[in-house]
């Protein structure tokens, strides 16, 4: 019996550490060290020795040059340790320096850990200069080697790699950022011995290069100072290229990059994290830092960086979960249900699915002559459906002859549209006012050649629309200023593509919704514009647009980008948003407003497991 309780207790000692190996990353946020300060690491890199993770990193506290160079170390990525000024212009050998881009390799031969960093002088621009220290310990003083222009270039960012063979290399932009040359490193990491140009002409900057499965990827943002811009990712099968062409690193819309740039790529035993910088020009100190998951397809390739508001990583084994990618809510109800079909090709893969995949290119397809054919699904629960979309295979002229039934039990069916004498050709057919249920069912019963024949039923995709999911969508909207193309409209279109921005004025500017008609609300989703900042703001509903009663009340709190809000308002047919704080730097905008007469969406709609690890 002893045995027996000292398993289980030394089994529910393993599963606690286990689960406190789970840490929660929040990009964009403040980040400080475990003494309360904020972390002065940007435009850094990781290392990591033994156990611990050491971050390399500018101190810009004072909001101007980086003249010294920090060090913080961590076991878990979540809590970080400062440890020292590991480099600054008061090192032995050094003048006045301004340090950007550190970056540290540990070289197997010397036993030294190697820094590489741009240097400048703290009055202008004009050194561009790659300087060399090296260490003992990774967080040791680092000693001063020397300061240079590799083969007599200009080099300005950069950064560092080190390839399965223990070559390194050293990769930062030339030419006043024109061209981007990589250089392999001399055995002791000391000097460069040879050099290749792999961007030329391209005016890129913010270098970062991985490799994953003999790929080498190249990342890189375009020159545009403190100001975001679209970052991209080239790959090759030799270093030293030739890189494919660029492909969008991050799935921004806006081409903002979420508001950051590429610093580097932290291997957590295989799972692969972008790091990168959120920088603030007017408030460097500030500048926050954006760790993404990186995710990959089957096939291997870089999939563009999804934003997470937060995600979670285990330190030591490299698992990584994040939400899965935020949709907007369909009033398709029917999507992705259970279908089934009297019959169907699913020899061709034509199966009763492909009908409610939401996928326009596959089809159900009935492949018998026998009519009538049907197709039914099932919604999962009752719903009152207000309009049927059926758009039929053909669009030549061929007129579907169909009924539209439904049931509550799957026995006893009900008709609910009657087109049994259809004569309009068009191809997709739009029936509106049908009814309650939860099973649908369309008998196909006959068809017009109005331009030839075909002996059975076929369609692309059946969408059942209900009034009960998201009720602002597509409804009149308004707002105390709005940009020219980015209206109010936008902001409850059903597109996260498209967003409403405020015009000339930002805090105390309101967006507000009229649903048509009286609801019974039980909450609402806003995914604001720019990820990683935050809100502050209040949520209003009223009966007649005259008296406004508050529902959500965080004017003193500060959310992060895709907030879900429950709460029950009756007989509410306005619904208000009004913003009176935002973060520094952020602009008032909304992407999306989703308003529930039904238990709202989750935030998210489950989580996905990094597959970045090799």
């Amino acid at each position: 019996m002893m045995k027996k309780t000292l398993l289980f207790m030394l089994f529910v000692c393993c599963a606690a550490l286990l689960a406190e190996a789970q840490v929660t990353i929040n990009p964009g946020l403040s980040w400080k060290d475990d003494s309360g300060n904020v972390i002065q690491a940007h435009g850094g890199g990781i290392v990591k020795a033994g156990k611990t993770f050491y971050w390399y990193g500018e101190d810009r506290s004072d909001n101007k040059s980086s003249q010294k160079i920090n060090c913080y170390s961590s076991t878990d990525l979540k809590n970080w340790t400062f440890r020292k000024v590991v480099l600054s212009s008061s090192t032995p050998g050094m003048a006045e320096a301004n340090l950007e881009r550190p970056k540290v390799l540990y070289n197997d031969k010397t036993k030294k850990y190697v820094l590489w960093v741009h240097k400048e002088n703290t009055h202008d621009y004009g050194e561009a200069k790659a300087l060399v220290a090296v260490s003992d310990k990774p967080d040791g003083d680092f000693t001063f080697i020397k300061e240079f222009r590799p083969f007599g270039n200009m080099s300005r960012d950069c950064n560092l790699f080190k390839d399965e063979d223990g070559t390194a290399y050293f990769v930062s932009t030339a030419r006043e950022n024109t061209d981007m040359i990589c250089y392999r490193l001399s055995p002791d990491y000391l000097d460069a011995v040879e050099q290749r140009k792999i961007l030329d002409g391209g005016r890129r900057e913010a270098p970062v290069i991985f490799k994953r499965n003999g790929l080498y990827y190249l990342c890189t943002s375009a020159a545009t100072g403190w100001a975001p811009n679209y970052n991209s990712v080239q790959t090759a099968k030799n270093i030293f290229g030739p890189y494919g062409p660029q492909q969008p690193l991050y799935s921004n819309t806006t081409g903002n990059s979420y508001d950051s740039q590429t610093a580097f790529v932290l291997d957590v035993n295989g799972t692969l994290v972008m790091v990168a910088d959120r920088w603030k020009g007017w408030d460097l100190k500030d500048s926050r830092y954006m760790w993404l998951p990186m995710n990959f397809d089957s096939k291997g390739g870089l999939m563009p960086i999804e934003w997470a508001d937060s995600w979670t990583i285990d330190p030591i084994t490299g698992n990584a979960k994040a939400p899965a990618r935020l949709k907007p809510a369909s009033n398709n109800i029917a999507l992705n249900k259970t279908a089934e079909a009297s019959v169907a090709n699913t020899v061709n893969g034509n199966e009763a699915r492909c009908a409610f995949d939401g996928n326009p290119a596959t089809k159900w397809c009935a492949d018998n002559g026998n009519w009538p054919h049907w197709l039914m699904v099932d919604l999962g629960q009752i719903y009152k459906i207000s309009s049927s979309e059926i758009t039929w295979e053909r669009n030549n002229g061929t007129a579907y002859q169909y009924i539209i039934e439904s049931s509550l039990d799957k026995n006893s069916w009900t008709t609910v549209i009657d087109k049994s004498r259809n004569t309009n050709g068009d191809q997709t057919q739009v029936d509106n006012s049908i009814a309650g249920g939860r099973y649908f069912r369309v008998r196909a019963i006959g068809h017009i050649d109005v331009k030839g024949g075909y002996s059975w039923a076929s369609l692309f995709e059946w969408k059942l629309i209900s009034d009960g999911i998201n009720v602002a969508l597509h409804k009149t909207a308004t707002a105390d200023s709005q940009q020219a193309g980015t209206y109010a409209v936008k902001a409850n279109d059903g597109e996260f593509e498209s967003a409403w921005y405020t015009g000339g004025g930002k805090l105390g500017n309101s967006w507000a919704v009229d649903l048509g008609k009286p609801y019974n609300l039980t909450g609402c989703r806003i995914m604001w514009q720019d990820p990683g900042f935050y809100y502050q703001y209040k949520i209003d509903v009223s009966s007649d647009k005259n008296t406004w009663t508050t529902m959500i009340d965080k004017t003193d709190t500060n959310v992060i980008w895709t907030p879900v809000h429950k709460f029950n308002a009756s007989n509410a047919r306005y619904l208000r948003i009004t913003v009176n704080g935002l973060d520094d730097g952020c602009w008032l905008g909304i992407r999306e407003v989703e308003v529930f007469d039904t238990k709202p969406l989750p935030l998210h709609t489950g989580t996905i497991r990094i597959s970045g690890r090799k």
